[in-house]
Parts: structure tokens; C-alpha cells; sequence
């Protein structure tokens, strides 16, 4: 089907229903010039009796009206949504795309995302109230009904418009004229006294306009016990009902990282069924998963997801988490917060989760992340949608000045980018010619454009400097075995092309345009990002990606022929192994959740890190075989990144086959002076095991670390039979 609607009657039977046409008026406007009001085709906003709190629409589409019917506010405003999303905008009309006639009703009772207005924040901080209140319009296109704020002690910056409370006071108010519901995440900590969490709540909450729902995050930030902790929350609910009555306490089974027992105790004080705790949070530093949780925690307390949809690297979702293989070089450049569309990503850990769940508010910080949070709210508004098509209403409803087909194209495309290697993956050339040809003045305008352009942009130049700086590498090796390390340096220094300067400056214009466009804060220097891993893309794009650097440092610090060409060699051998060269794909899945602490985008990345050290595997166990050619022993190379441990740490052990070889101190053997200090940096250290003949069964060796208090650290090994 196909209806053309160029003219809008509008018929209103209520005050509520009044307001949600102004509200699509207003959208009409932004996408259309002279818009007609008048005649034309019926557009009835209709109310229905039943209970205000349903969130349930209907919508009837027929050549001559369109009725939409809903029982409030919200519920108008997503029947008009939908029929945004799926129309193309052609000459000043609206062309319907496919029959929306039905009646829809939400399947999660919390469809929210955190939109936090502090330092920490890559672009809400630059905010005024009026692009809270569109970007809030905007969520609700596709289901949001929570949004949820910040109460925190965090510094006001030179882009605030308001202090960090006027502003939450002020958005408050925005989301009781939206009928959104209204949490905050409000941390607590034990310095705090009865006298200060009472200053704080009247201080912060007094003349806000809504507060439903207090989240109160057990750790991360947190640093309390359970059984201290729930009185501390039963305390600030108390409060916090003397100005907000009917507000609600939610609070996360996050574990401060100090307290090895924090879950158990967690377990105890939940199973007594507090009555002032409304449900519970599942997020990042979790104390246990998220099916656990749910056996631990009373049926009577709803469980709701904190999914972290922001992050890419060192987070509870990393980019390709259930392998854990993006690719140093992209994580190098790109850091924690780079724009990173993930729409089949998260399709897939929703689908993993949403059994337990009724509902969720994303963990954010920033803008980079805006196409994740739209999947995530129409999963939440139905689990059953189709991605593909929800990809396109994004553009349909938010870039109606592209081709809605082809940038949702570009869209998935772009996730892609960041399979495999950059030099094997021919779709990264693909999407950056695409996206650059939809370019137009018009969608120059539109920060949702350029942001995937800028994204498309940086991908092509991590391949192209990858291509480059690896060949330039192997040209460079070839002369080191002969000998000529003044050529080899003399190749390391060549420039690069003009095309790719060129490129280089294209980014650095539209990371401008964007801070211009939406506050999207992509340096410290220039836009006034808080730090280099706050999604401060310029401020990593250029850090090394390939070895080039490092051995050219090599070769200025003095280093022979020989030492050079141990260096070259050291990672080829068939029994060497790197996390950040070979992954989980040589050793194999790990139990539990680990976290890779990956070291590429950190200023350490200085021309002194080898490529090889980037990835940090960090864990209480690791698991990996080898097998020898011959019929004796062995050595067994480790290196491991250093960290502090307690004295009372002395239950690291390795197992070979089954059979004990080590328990002790963290790391027994003997360190690798020689290695230590020729091919590693600070805070890395290799140790030697010599693996006797016994060991073996038939060649093979299974080796098991284990440390279950502190756990360690491990990124590099070696096997010398």
C-alpha cells in the first residue's frame, strides 16, 4: 500500500489529545516547509476511557483519515511516531510505506535510557533544556517512557549551560509535560552521614517536578556491604518520600570490586524481602549473572536491565563480546566511545536476556551511541521486531533527506567495518564511498548523518594507515636480515599519501561539525572532552596500530641486526601465542567473565607498547594446550601484566594434566630478566616454568591458572621444547 498525505485536518476530543497534535505539528514542521493544516485528509487524535496508566494504541489508516487512539499522552505520541517512522517525506508530503493499522501495546513495563548531565558525558553536558526535551521527543518515536537522570558530585565544566541539579530540575519538569516517567541514578557511600544523605535528597530533589524511581547502584560507584547498604537505602527512600511520595527504590546487585563475598551477603539481605525495595538492577560489575540473580532474588522483585550500550572496550559489552576479537588496531584508534553503531550486536544479547527482564534503561554517555539506544527501546517495545526495519525507520524518521534504504545499508554496513583485520576487510571502502556519496548540504545538517559519515571516515583511515604502515614494516624487515638498518629506518619514516592526509583533515572538520551541531565533545583541547577515553576520538585516532613505530624506536635507541631480528621473528614461531594476535580462537572459550584489559588506546600506546602486549586477558582462571614434537620436556614462557597483590595471596596455582605444578605466591618460576627487559615495557614481566617430561601424556599438556581472590593478569606466551 501506498497513501500520500499532503494536508492534515486535525479533530481533538481533549486536552491530552490537543497536546499530542501540537506535539506532531511541530514534528511536521521540522520536516516540511509550508506544511498545510488545513482540509485534506481527517487526522483524528481520539482518547480513550479506560486506565490512564496503559500505554496501549490503536491506529486506523484509510485514504480519506487516520485516527489514533490512546489512553494518554504517551501513548499519542508514539501513534503518531509510528506513522513518522514509516512514511518518506517527497515535495511537502508524507508517503506511507506499509499498512500501520493495528493495535499496538508494549511488551516492557521500563523502556528508558540514562541521559546523564555531567562531566564524565560526552555531549548531554554542552545541552541546553530545549535539546534535552528534543532529543527526549525524539527516544520517544521509538517506545521510550523513562529517562533517567544523574545525582552526582561530579564537577560543573565550562559547557554547562545550568549546574548539574537546575538542569535535572529543569528536565524533570520537561518529562511531566512528555507524561515520561522520571529515575535517577543516585550512588551512596559510607563516608556519608544521616545528616548529609538528607541534605543531599532535599538538596537535589526538592523542586523537581517528577522523581519516580531512585536507583541506588550497590557498587560502581559503591562502597558499602549489603547489610549496611540496605539500611542506607531504606533511610534514603524515607527521605525521599517526605517531598516525592509516591517515588520508588530500585536498587543494583553491582559489587563493590573490594568485597569478595558482596553477592552472598547480597543474597542474605534481599531473601528477608525488604518492602521498601521496589525491584532490582542487573548491570555491568554485576555481582553474579544474570540468571543467578534471578534464582536468588525473591519472585516478588522484578529484575531491570542496565545494559551498557556506550562503551566498546574494558565494559561489560565489548565490541564482538562473546569472542572478544576486535581488532587491536580499531580498538587502538577508537577507544571506549567511539560511534559504534552495533544494531545486530545487541539484537543478539537482548535476545539472550529479555526472559528475565521487564525492562531496562541503558547505561550512556553520550551521542556515539544514539542508534544503539534506538534498537534496544524497540526491542524493549516489542522483542519480535525486525531490525533491519527498525534500522530503516531511523533514518526514515530522523534523516528523511537520505535515501532510506541505502543509509540503512551504511548502517549495518558499519558494523561490519569491524570484522577481522581492517586490511582484509574490502567492506570498510564500501560503506565509505557510500555514505560519502549521500552527502548533501541538507544531511550535512544533520548530526545523525555526519556522525556515521565521521565514523566511516576514521574506519577507512585505520585501514589505509594499517595497508600502509604494514607494508612499509615488511619492507622494512627484509633489509633488517640483511643488515641495512639505515634503509630499514630510512622506509619505517616514509610519509603518508595526500590522499590520506587529506582524509585525516575531512575528520578533523566534521568532529568539528558535530561539537558545532549536537556538543559532541570528540578532544580535550578544542571541544573540552573530560579525558582521552571519553569518547575523545581525535585524541586516540592517531595512536599506533601497527608496529611501525615500535621498531623504528628500536632502531633509534641503537639496537644490532641481531637484536632486531629476534625481534621481527619473536611472534612467528607456531608455539608462541598473544591475545591481541591470535584471541580465544587458539585457546579456546574461557570460563566465567573475564575482562580483557586491553592497553592500545592508552597513552602508553607511545611507540613503546608492541602491538602483541595490546590485549590484557584478566581473569581468576585460564585454561590453554600445547603439545611438544618430542619426547621430553619444556619451557614455558608467561608473560604477565603486573598488579598488586596482598600478602595473603597464596593460592596461585598451575595444574598440568590435572597434576599440580605450582600453588604458592603469585608467579613461582623464575622472571625472564633478559626478555623482561629487551622486548617488554613497565608493569609487564615474564616468568619461566621449566615443565619436566612427566607432565605430559603423549606430548600433550592442558594447563590450568588459577587465583581465586585476586585473579591475574596474562597477555603473552611462549613454548621453547
Amino acid at each position: 500500500m501506498s497513501f500520500i498525505f499532503s494536508q492534515f485536518n486535525f479533530i481533538c476530543d481533549t486536552e491530552i489529545a490537543q497536546k499530542a497534535c501540537a506535539l506532531f505539528k511541530d514534528e511536521i514542521r521540522l520536516r516540511t516547509v509550508d506544511f498545510c493544516f488545513e482540509g485534506g485528509t481527517v487526522f483524528e487524535f481520539k482518547t480513550l476511557s479506560a486506565t490512564p496508566e496503559c500505554e496501549d494504541f490503536e491506529i486506523e489508516v484509510t485514504e480519506s483519515k487516520i485516527t489514533v487512539c490512546a489512553h494518554r499522552l504517551r501513548g499519542f505520541i508514539y501513534g503518531y511516531s509510528m506513522l513518522l517512522r514509516k512514511c518518506e517525506i517527497r515535495d511537502n508530503s508524507f508517503i506511507l510505506t506499509e499498512d500501520i493499522t493495528r493495535y499496538y501495546s508494549p511488551a516492557k513495563k521500563i523502556r528508558g535510557h540514562q541521559l546523564g548531565y555531567r562531566d564524565t558525558n560526552n555531549t548531554c553536558d554542552a545541552w541546553e533544556v530545549e535539546q534535552y526535551r528534543r532529543y527526549l521527543l525524539e527516544l520517544m518515536m521509538f517506545g521510550l517512557n523513562t529517562f533517567e537522570g544523574i545525582c552526582d558530585n561530579e564537577k560543573q565544566n565550562c559547557l554547562m549551560p545550568l549546574s548539574i541539579k537546575d538542569m535535572f530540575t529543569a528536565v524533570s519538569a520537561v518529562c511531566d509535560e512528555l507524561d515520561i516517567d522520571v529515575s535517577v541514578w543516585h550512588p551512596t557511600y559510607s563516608d556519608e552521614t544521616d545528616e548529609d544523605v538528607r541534605a543531599k535528597i532535599y538538596d537535589f530533589y526538592r523542586e523537581a517536578k517528577r522523581v519516580d524511581v531512585l536507583f541506588i547502584p550497590g557498587g560502581d560507584p559503591g562502597d558499602m556491604m549489603p547489610a549496611d547498604f540496605f539500611k542506607r537505602c531504606e533511610l534514603i527512600k524515607s527521605i525521599l518520600n517526605e517531598i516525592h511520595p509516591d517515588a520508588k527504590l530500585w536498587i543494583s546487585a553491582q559489587a563493590p570490586h573490594e568485597y569478595a563475598d558482596w553477592g552472598e551477603k547480597f543474597t542474605e539481605e534481599i531473601s528477608k524481602e525488604p518492602d521498601f525495595i521496589e525491584g532490582i538492577i542487573y548491570g555491568p560489575n554485576h555481582a553474579m549473572p544474570l540468571e543467578a540473580l534471578r534464582k536468588a532474588v525473591p519472585k516478588k522483585y522484578p529484575l531491570r536491565f542496565y545494559p551498557d550500550v556506550t562503551h566498546c572496550v574494558r565494559c561489560e559489552y565489548p565490541v564482538h563480546f562473546d569472542r572478544d576479537n576486535w581488532h587491536y588496531a580499531f580498538a587502538s584508534a577508537f577507544s571506549r566511545e567511539s560511534v559504534n553503531p552495533r544494531p545486530l550486536e545487541y539484537r543478539h544479547i537482548y535476545r539472550q536476556t529479555e526472559k528475565f527482564l521487564v525492562g531496562s534503561v541503558t547505561y550512556s554517555d553520550g551521542i556515539h551511541d544514539d542508534l544503539n539506544k534506538v534498537v534496544w527501546s524497540a526491542l524493549d517495545f516489542d522483542p519480535k521486531c525486525d531490525i533491519c526495519e527498525v534500522v530503516k525507520d531511523y533514518a526514515r524518521a530522523y534523516i528523511p533527506e537520505v535515501n532510506t534504504d541505502e543509509f540503512a545499508r551504511c548502517i549495518f554496513m558499519l558494523e561490519k567495518c569491524w570484522e577481522g583485520a581492517p586490511d582484509e576487510n574490502p567492506v570498510i571502502e564500501e560503506v565509505y564511498k557510500k555514505i560519502t556519496f549521500l552527502a548533501t548540504e541538507k544531511s550535512m545538517q544533520n548530526f545523525r548523518f555526519v556522525m556515521h559519515l565521521f565514523a566511516a571516515e576514521c574506519d577507512m583511515l585505520v585501514k589505509s594507515r594499517f595497508v600502509f604502515e604494514n607494508g612499509l614494516i615488511r619492507k622494512a624487515e627484509s633489509e633488517i636480515r640483511k643488515g641495512e638498518i639505515a634503509k630499514a629506518k630510512e622506509i619505517l619514516e616514509s610519509p603518508f599519501s595526500d590522499e590520506y592526509n587529506q582524509l585525516r583533515k575531512n575528520i578533523d572538520t566534521h568532529g568539528k561539525l558535530l561539537f558545532d551541531l549536537i556538543g559532541m565533545q570528540l578532544d580535550v583541547e578544542n571541544y573540552h572532552g573530560k579525558d582521552w577515553d571519553r569518547g575523545c576520538t581525535l585524541e586516540t585516532i592517531d595512536r599506533p596500530i601497527t608496529d611501525r613505530l615500535y621498531l623504528l624506536n628500536k632502531i633509534n635507541s641503537g639496537a644490532d641486526k641481531d637484536l632486531l631480528t629476534n625481534m621481527i621473528e619473536l611472534n612467528r614461531d607456531e608455539n608462541y601465542f598473544s591475545f591481541a594476535f591470535h584471541g580465544f580462537e587458539a585457546v579456546g572459550r574461557q570460563e566465567g567473565e573475564f575482562y580483557m584489559d586491553f592497553q592500545g588506546d592508552r597513552p602508553v600506546n607511545d611507540g613503546t607498547l608492541p602491538m602483541r602486549l595490546t590485549k590484557v586477558y584478566d581473569h581468576y582462571n585460564f585454561r590453554f594446550a600445547f603439545s611438544v614434537k618430542f619426547n621430553g620436556g619444556c619451557e614455558m614462557r608467561i608473560t604477565y601484566k603486573n598488579r598488586k597483590f596482598d600478602e595473603s595471596i597464596d593460592n596461585f596455582r598451575i595444574e598440568i594434566n590435572g597434576k599440580e605444578f605450582y600453588c604458592g605466591k603469585p608467579y613461582g618460576g623464575r622472571v625472564d630478566e633478559a626478555y623482561s627487559k629487551t622486548y617488554l615495557i613497565d608493569n609487564y614481566t615474564a616468568i619461566n616454568y621449566t615443565v619436566p617430561k612427566e607432565y605430559f601424556e603423549n606430548g600433550y599438556a592442558e594447563v590450568r591458572i588459577t587465583e581465586p581472590v585476586a585473579g591475574f593478569m596474562i597477555s603473552e606466551i611462549y613454548i621453547e621444547e
